[in-house]
């Protein structure tokens, strides 16, 4: 995800499963606010050279998967390689579900008849 917190530009990384928690990333930035950037406001010009921080969950995984330039392919990377590419990015917890999810797996819906 794309973010801007305080006068900075960043790349968020969380899991797929997880959506940006605005308030506990501010909090691990050091800044009063975070928010989401949307399609009109994309950072034009090279995305290399802006800071990228990850949540935690993503840090203590042994391999991370992400899109690679598509929706059709991905790549598989042990995070101690990502880490290293992205020079030690900043981590925290700034993930959360969202609002949507079930909190317990007994309140999946059942699958629909088709």
């Amino acid at each position: 995800m794309i973010v801007k917190g305080g006068d900075r530009i960043w790349i968020a990384v969380l899991p797929a499963s997880e959506v940006v928690d605005e308030k506990l990333l501010a909090g691990m930035l050091g800044v009063p606010t975070v928010r989401l950037l949307d399609e009109a406001e994309p950072p034009f010009g090279s995305l290399f050279g802006l800071p990228v921080v990850v949540d935690s969950t993503l840090a203590e995984a042994g391999r991370i998967v992400f899109r690679a330039g598509s929706h059709e392919e991905a790549i598989e990377i042990r995070y101690e390689d990502f880490r290293r590419l992205e020079r030690d990015p900043k981590s925290g917890t700034f993930g959360r579900p969202p609002a949507s999810a079930p909190r317990v797996w007994d309140e999946w819906p059942e699958p629909r008849a088709r």
